[in-house]
């Protein structure tokens, strides 16, 4: 029978039982924007009526769109309007830069899995097992150029600089922290904790912003912190969230630099005021934009500007600036360049270890114990890491009232930012 239900009324109970199939984890608003994108796209139409040319229509969409365009919803922004409107406006754009083909690949992979799961039912072909709608059929093939890379690295003068910046050696208070002050104080909270542990874990931004206090252990031979899925990146508030895929859950041991600078003290800290994240203030109020997102708005951002002033960042060949996923890609790149075999570099970074042996004989962690384990991780990892905080004093604890901390504003002000 043909199902005369329109796209949009089965987009919320498919993504339901694709999330409880174990495909999808819970950070599910991304998948989520694309598929409404999908129903704006195509006309909303009844299911029914949809065929291969609306794959196509998609696909042929995306690439006109640009890398900075905001979808919005369907009572405000883009998707609020006729497609054909923003399409017309977007053409007139005097310069735009074009999506990447990971992005684009990306966004017709979800459709993908959207669509395998509505053949089950009511995109269910009459003959043969082909998908009725295939939007893996308009994927393109990635070749890498020879040369080029899509994300530069920091470089250990880069990152120095960084941590010569006032936040670390002495600023203003709020919206002031990259200014020098009469009264210089090292504040203590994301804007100073977070490149720190980005710098010497080679954790991802969210996955360091969305820490909670308990994954933090110091009473041990070797302290270490646990990335792992945990409420606070929860995107719901009932499902646990925050990896990226399974081989992201991990133990990271703590470099000495961390322990000397007081991170020990910052996180008891933080459990005295009663606080389960790691790093509250960042997960406060809008629900869209906390973590990883508010972190770089109210503080990352000035701080990239602010090394790039004085020892400019490196670039692709597109432009794109280093940013701060690029500690990770710096962490990545100081252990391609040790003795750090290649299972190594997989367990510390989170990527899935490759092959038969490493995947499934290569039980190093049971069969000598996680602390010998953690033990060599961490001297992996501090001879492969330049110490690039060696210049700081350790800082007195202090901590500005919870709605001031990880405000930094600019080091050269309002006024100079907008003309820039």
């Amino acid at each position: 029978m043909p199902d005369t239900r329109h796209f949009s009324e089965i987009i919320e109970p498919t993504i339901t039982l694709i999330h409880k199939s174990g495909d999808w984890n819970a950070d599910l608003e991304q998948r989520r924007r694309v598929i409404h994108g999908f129903a704006w796209i195509s006309g909303d139409k009844r299911l029914c009526d949809y065929g291969p040319a609306d794959a196509q229509l998609f696909a042929k969409t995306l690439r006109e769109l640009p890398v900075d365009f905001r979808w919005g919803t369907s009572t405000e922004g883009a998707m609020s309007r006729p497609l054909a409107d923003v399409l017309a406006e977007i053409e007139a754009m005097p310069a735009k830069t074009s999506r990447s083909d990971r992005t684009f690949n990306r966004d017709l992979t979800i459709m993908a899995r959207f669509s395998r799961e509505l053949a089950k039912t009511a995109w269910r072909p009459k003959f043969g097992k082909d998908l009725i709608v295939d939007f893996n059929a308009f994927t393109t093939s990635i070749k890498a150029i020879p040369g080029e890379t899509d994300r530069m690295p920091w470089t250990e003068e880069q990152l120095v600089c960084a941590f010569s910046s006032p936040i670390y050696t002495g600023g203003g208070g709020c919206k002031r922290r990259l200014k020098n002050d009469p009264n210089a104080t090292v504040w203590q909270d994301a804007a100073y904790w977070v490149p720190l542990l980005l710098a010497y874990t080679f954790m991802s931004r969210e996955e360091a912003c969305g820490l909670e206090c308990i994954e933090v252990i110091f009473d041990v031979t070797t302290p270490f912190l646990l990335v792992k899925a945990n409420m606070t990146k929860s995107k719901d508030g009932i499902h646990a969230a925050g990896l990226k895929r399974a081989s992201r859950y991990r133990v990271i041991p703590l470099h000495p630099e961390l322990l000397r600078l007081g991170f020990e003290d910052y996180v008891a800290a933080i459990e005295a005021e009663g606080h389960k994240m790691l790093f509250p203030e960042l997960y406060r109020g809008d629900l869209a934009k906390r973590g990883g997102v508010r972190f770089y708005a109210t503080s990352g951002r000035y701080l990239l500007d602010h090394v790039d002033r004085i020892t400019p960042l490196l670039r692709t060949a597109s432009g794109k600036r280093a940013d701060l996923h690029s500690m990770r890609t710096s962490g990545g790149s100081a252990l391609e360049d040790s003795r750090a075999k290649q299972i190594h570099v997989d367990d510390i970074m989170g990527h899935a270890r490759k092959g038969t042996g490493p995947r499934n004989y290569s039980k190093a962690w049971f069969a000598k114990g996680g602390a010998a384990i953690l033990e060599k991780r961490l001297a992996l990892m501090c001879e492969a890491t330049p110490n690039v905080t060696a210049h700081l004093a350790r800082a007195p604890l202090a901590l500005l009232p919870l709605e001031e901390r990880s405000r930094t504003g600019s080091s050269v002000g309002c006024a100079s930012r907008k003309k820039a």
